[in-house]
């Protein structure tokens, strides 16, 4: 089942879907988790405390770690706009302690960038997530080459079916992405997220994606399709950007109401079972 060029990860925080989705693809490549899920997953009545909340995370990510060893597992720290950077540092170096095989999830958003920097500086490998655009994954890339990053430390995260639901055609942003990237030659390793169905992961494969998460839904459908093609959607598309690719990272501007509206409801999410 696997695609030759793009890998393959679960998007989930069950250590049970894990194992669903091993036994059906034969393995997995790595898994995609976020506050959202960890909720989803809690199915608690009453109001549980944050170390609470976070040692069921923990001890959910440390499931699926030894399911997939030798993938990637992505922790997303907890922020809002009021989050400092010091806040969200400290939190990525607290998760990358959970488990050997860890890609912290930033929120592309200014003081994340910032606490990520110093992680990645420090050998942490991060996933920048809730991206819409160019210049936010442009911001991403200059970021990583300042700190001297690796090829497999750093994903990016686009999120299609978001871009979808606005009327506009989420794949060309991987698109764009990905011919932007080739020309920087960047390190940086694009995860199509958002993922809403076989359309969206066929391009993903059409187009040599260098990874893609997927929730169980779709990897149920996948597997059990016996070909897919991709059929272009009726959808606005996102034309490519000629950016100035000399900007320092601090000064491009990554502000998307997208991610604003994203953060929002992680946020709401993680604090909706907190006491």
């Amino acid at each position: 089942m696997f695609h030759k060029k793009t890998k393959i990860f679960l998007d989930s925080a069950n250590p049970a879907e894990t194992a669903q989705a091993i036994e059906m693809l034969g393995g997995l490549d790595g898994q995609t988790t976020n506050p959202s899920l960890v909720v989803k997953n809690l199915n608690q009545s009453s109001k549980i405390s944050e170390e609470e909340m976070l040692g069921f995370y923990k001890t959910n990510v440390q499931k699926i770690s030894k399911l997939i060893p030798n993938g990637s597992v992505s922790i997303e720290v907890y922020a809002d706009q009021r989050t400092s950077a010091k806040e969200i540092y400290e939190q990525a170096i607290s998760m990358n302690e959970w488990i050997d095989n860890a890609h912290i999830k930033f929120p592309t958003i200014p003081a994340a960038l910032e606490a990520a920097a110093k992680f990645i500086k420090q050998g942490g490998r991060a996933n920048f997530t809730l991206v819409f655009n160019q210049k936010q994954a442009l911001a991403i890339h200059n970021l990583v080459i300042s700190v001297g990053a690796t090829k497999g430390q750093v994903f990016i995260s686009p999120f299609v079916g978001r871009l979808d639901d606005i009327g506009l055609k989420g794949v060309d942003l991987l698109a764009n992405v990905q011919k932007m990237y080739q020309q920087l030659q960047s390190p940086v390793e694009i995860l199509g997220a958002s993922i809403r169905n076989l359309n969206h992961l066929q391009y993903c494969f059409d187009i040599g994606l260098d990874i893609v998460t997927l929730p169980l839904s779709i990897i149920k459908e996948w597997h059990q399709s016996q070909n897919i093609t991709y059929s272009p959607q009726n959808l606005t598309p996102i034309g490519f950007e000629n950016l100035d690719y000399t900007q320092k990272w601090q000064d491009i501007d990554i502000s998307h109401e997208l991610t604003t509206k994203g953060l929002l409801k992680f946020a709401q999410d993680w604090k909706s079972l907190l006491e």
